[in-house]
């Protein structure tokens, strides 16, 4: 019977540490992204940002809302950059294509535009902040400290007789 439990409590720990680090990583809330510079060509998008080592192409996606002869574009990054390289600017090309953009029809940017790369990453760390708050994830609910309380849940069932 004691093994059974240790065996129970090992899945318990195992599933609850799987699930937070993926909630930690893999399910990264999308924010909208502090751009630097935007630049529409006749067949692509160039959109410019701050990125401190760890930002790739594939960490935006586009957000295209068409109200009639409009589109509203929004940029959004998908996969967080937590390098610690001091932030710099960098551009990355899209095809319209890529982004669902229609080039017969005016495009709106909705995303914030800022002139310095500092203060566009100083920008992205305090939405990124707010997202994380506004999903419920804080301290409380880190990987580290559900660790901890499976394992004081585990050695609980363990020490009974």
């Amino acid at each position: 019977m004691r093994a059974r439990n240790y065996y129970f409590a090992m899945f318990v720990l195992f599933i609850g540490v799987s699930v937070s680090s993926f909630a930690i990583s893999g399910g990264y809330c999308e924010i909208s992204e502090p751009l630097l510079g935007v630049e529409f060509t006749s067949d692509s998008v160039k959109i410019t940002v701050s990125q401190s080592g760890g930002t790739q192409k594939e960490s935006f996606r586009f957000d295209v809302q068409k109200d009639g002869n409009e589109q509203f574009v929004t940029v959004f990054r998908t996969k967080i950059d937590d390098c610690k390289m001091m932030p710099q600017r960098e551009v990355f090309e899209f095809s319209l294509a890529e982004a669902g953009i229609d080039a017969r029809k005016p495009v709106l940017v909705t995303n914030s535009l800022f002139g310095d790369e500092n203060f566009a990453d100083m920008s992205q760390h305090a939405l990124e902040h707010k997202a994380i708050e506004s999903t419920g994830e804080s301290e409380i609910g880190s990987a580290a400290n559900y660790g901890r309380r499976v394992k004081a849940v585990f050695d609980k069932i363990v020490s009974k007789p």
